[in-house]
């Protein structure tokens, strides 16, 4: 029992610093995601560059992403295959990732296979 219990600690503790993880992940469908984001705010961390951020999704497809006292604006889409697509003005390339499902209300984006970032937590509407 103890076991059991010191290795669903040592997942949880990786989920939130943000340590790619396989167990008890479920991929989002495109509903599925539209429903999680759409008028939402995203409290998040970049696991590639390792940074904090919010973003606020509204319904109209356009995205606040705010990393400290930094805004970024740009769109936001889910594709026909349930990836969750954003693009920052004025970059012109759009990046699409996969949403997985952890458990405990985290969430994290997947793209080629490899954790990206980490949604700890949804807020309702525009908390940026």
């Amino acid at each position: 029992m103890f076991a059991k219990r010191r290795n669903v600690m040592m997942v949880i503790s990786l989920v939130l610093l943000g340590i790619t993880t396989n167990v008890y992940s479920e991929q989002l469908g495109k509903t599925q995601v539209w429903t999680l984001l759409a008028n939402k705010t995203v409290i998040a961390y970049n696991v590639d560059k390792g940074f904090k951020y919010r973003a606020f999704f509204n319904k109209n497809g356009v995205v606040i992403l705010q990393k400290k006292s930094f805004r970024f604006y740009g769109t936001w889409r889910v594709d026909p295959i349930g990836r969750h697509c954003v693009r920052k003005v004025p970059a012109s390339q759009e990046i699409c990732a996969y949403i997985e499902k952890m458990g405990a209300g985290l969430y994290r984006k997947v793209k080629s296979g490899e954790h990206t970032h980490t949604y700890r937590n949804i807020l309702n509407g525009d908390q940026i």
